[in-house]
């Protein structure tokens, strides 16, 4: 079982994403780029270039975001080394397309302070915990970093105007029980959330 591994029975290890793992992402993902061609740039791109965005454009940033050493997210894999699961974690500056979100309530120092900002388990893995123990290898691996502290912005599923169909960021109560705790809350349903990991 890998280092970075949760622990989870359907997770055996957690690997950051490399140019060597692009294939890995790719039977992962598939041609739809896991969700409508975006392939994980949403949060990646200014508002204004993602309006313009296309399928293959994605794809290509994200490969190239990968050959270049940005570790743009991590991939689980089964005890069958399947992927299975991917989370999307970095410095809060790699995502643009978060600046001047609504669910921001406050203007915060971002040195240390990393974001995640989306999860993908194909459906035939939904509802196995998957989304949990990326959540936890994400965690391991930010700490690993010494990341000072973790920024998420997820659904609150039992406020007015949440969707199920947004969960791509996780839900609140999954970010509950990993630890974090609500820093602000603008939108009722988008709470800001962070973990401290470390002081320095």
């Amino acid at each position: 079982m890998s280092s970075d591994s949760p622990g989870s029975t359907e997770i055996a290890a957690i690997r950051a994403l490399t140019a060597t793992r692009w294939d890995d992402l790719l039977a992962l993902f598939g041609p739809a780029g896991a969700c409508f061609g975006c392939w994980c740039q949403y949060w990646r791109m200014p508002r204004a270039q993602w309006r313009n965005a296309k399928a293959a454009g994605n794809r290509a940033a994200l490969e190239q975001q990968a050959r270049d050493g940005v570790r743009p997210g991590l991939i689980g894999y089964d005890k069958c080394n399947t992927p299975v699961g991917w989370v999307s974690l970095g410095p809060r500056d790699d995502f643009p397309g978060l600046r001047n979100a609504r669910f921001f309530g406050e203007t915060v120092d971002v040195s240390g302070l990393w974001s995640i900002v989306c999860f993908y388990v194909p459906a035939k893995g939904r509802g196995r915990g998957i989304a949990e123990a990326m959540l936890a290898g994400a965690i391991g691996y930010a700490r690993k970093r010494r990341v000072r502290v973790l920024e998420a912005y997820p659904w609150d599923l039992g406020m007015k105007g949440a969707s199920a169909s947004s969960l791509y960021v996780g839900t609140m109560g999954m970010f509950h029980d990993a630890g974090f705790a609500v820093a602000s809350r603008k939108v009722p349903h988008r709470p800001v959330m962070r973990l401290a990991l470390s002081a320095k």
